[in-house]
């Protein structure tokens, strides 16, 4: 092992449980975008698990929805079937111009081909850019 360094076996991402992973994730983009994240109740969220003004990569125009998804299966892959609820919610946000940036923070794995066709089917119903990030990437 090296010494700093977390590899995900040596942290059950997924016992942390739906609401400690969401707040990890505002956590980690407030950290990496440096812009204060909304948070929003989780009974009635329109699609947002949060948000924040500005893009991902770090200009000021835009709005960005965040999409939390959890599990409590380790090594569950991520699918488009996973997410087919959240598509026409990301429909709405971008007609409403508060999709700019979709991004997807997950703890399930990925695909290369599953991360393609989930961003595919988000930008085709006017996402500007969904992005996926996955367990390994937390």
């Amino acid at each position: 092992m090296i010494v700093g360094f977390l590899h995900m076996e040596e942290f059950p991402i997924h016992r942390l449980g739906w609401k400690a992973f969401q707040d990890l994730c505002v956590g980690v983009v407030e950290e990496q975008t440096k812009r204060t994240v909304q948070t929003f109740l989780p009974s009635n969220d329109a699609g947002r698990d949060g948000a924040f003004v500005g893009r991902w990569d770090g200009h000021s125009q835009g709005n960005s929805t965040i999409q939390c998804k959890f599990t409590s299966k380790a090594n569950l892959n991520l699918t488009l079937s996973m997410l087919i609820d959240e598509i026409p919610k990301a429909k709405r946000l971008a007609k409403q111009k508060l999709a700019d940036d979709y991004i997807i923070l997950t703890n399930h794995t990925i695909t290369g081909s599953s991360e393609l066709k989930i961003r595919k089917a988000f930008e085709s119903v006017g996402v500007k850019r969904c992005r996926v990030f996955h367990r390994d990437w937390m």
